[in-house]
């Protein structure tokens, strides 16, 4: 028997392996909550006592690897305002979100019916659901999550959590994206 350890590193590859609940296991790594994202700037000494610009920043992302971007950018500018080096970044995240959602929406139903996609529905209703879908919910409308991750792939503006078994938004700059557009 070989025991291993497998990390993917975006969220839709684990749709690629077979379901055989009896030889995987997988754990979803989320981003941080606002908590640890605070708890990281604090020990990387930035954004100390901003806490507005700070949430402004938490509703783009909490996502680590991008906080860090953040940080080094603040880190690499001593004696800079950091304030439109964040607004930078947030107007950045803004832009990236809108062009994600944009080309998923592209790939919705109206414009290629033959793919049976109904990504506008399924973004509207995850925008009122709080951010989330359950599988079984968008079932209603939508192909099974393995049919659909190439899609999913393609724009980055949701994932599929297998492990919860429910569609999200990559960052919470994609869901205000989605509520704007759908």
């Amino acid at each position: 028997a070989c025991k291993a350890i497998l990390v993917l590193s975006d969220a839709n590859a684990a749709l690629g392996i077979d379901e055989d609940e009896a030889r995987h296991n997988y754990l979803w790594l989320g981003d941080y909550s606002r908590e640890e994202a605070s708890a990281y700037f604090d020990s990387e000494k930035v954004l100390v006592g901003k806490d507005a610009l700070r949430d402004e920043v938490y509703g783009v992302t909490t996502r680590p690897g991008v906080l860090f971007d953040l940080a080094t950018m603040l880190l690499d500018a001593p004696g800079t305002p950091s304030e439109p080096i964040v607004r930078a970044f947030i107007k950045a995240k803004h832009a990236r979100a809108e062009n994600r959602v944009a080309n998923l929406l592209s790939l919705d139903v109206k414009q290629r019916p033959e793919l049976g996609l109904h990504f506008r529905r399924l973004l509207t209703d995850m925008v009122a659901n709080g951010g989330t879908l359950s599988a079984k919910d968008a079932s209603k409308y939508m192909r099974m999550a393995i049919e659909v991750s190439p899609s999913i792939k393609q724009c980055h503006a949701i994932a599929f959590d297998i492990t919860a078994c429910e569609y999200r938004f990559n960052t919470p700059a994609d869901m205000t994206a989605a509520a704007r557009l759908c």
